[in-house]
């Protein structure tokens, strides 16, 4: 095989991947995956119920999933064009890159969740009283080790973690 050969075969190759990642749907945060909390609530409803508050105001809202996001635009636009380039590279397939993208997205939800006491409104305390803790949305750390991701391709979850 001449070196022209095996160049076509590869720009191929990167057109294919590049096809394939531009397919792909990542999602990051909850999953309705039947996980519940010690009273049955399932961790779904606690990450919405912290996210936007409940209608009674008993829990405010605390926005981490959106704020995750919109406080980390340029982070996220660099490692998107870092897991682009590797594509280009022909270093990674599109599944790997799109994992890779999942996975920075799940610490950047969990960083904002730590980050809580530096953004977030206080607990009550009540709330304190209670769990013990002043710092929002961290009390077993259910919520926290319960964020995941999801690589979509047509409607069909192709990868998660």
């Amino acid at each position: 095989m001449t070196i022209v050969e095996k160049g076509k075969e590869r720009f191929a190759r990167v057109m294919r991947e590049l096809g394939t990642f531009r397919g792909y749907t990542i999602k990051v945060g909850y999953q309705d995956n039947g996980e519940t909390s010690d009273d049955g609530t399932p961790t779904v409803a606690i990450a919405i119920f912290n996210e936007f508050g409940t209608s009674d105001g008993k829990i405010p809202p605390r926005p981490f999933l959106s704020s995750a996001i919109d406080s980390a635009h340029d982070e996220i636009r660099e490692r998107f064009k870092v897991e682009l380039d590797s594509i280009l590279a022909d270093e990674r397939s599109a599944i790997q890159a799109a994992k890779r993208l999942g996975i920075f997205g799940v610490q950047l939800v969990k960083q904002r969740i730590r980050d809580s006491t530096s953004w977030a409104e206080p607990n009550a305390d009540t709330t304190i009283d209670r769990k013990g803790s002043s710092k929002p949305l961290v009390d077993t750390g259910e919520m926290l080790n319960s964020v995941t991701w999801i690589v979509e391709s047509n409607g069909s979850v192709v990868a998660s973690g």
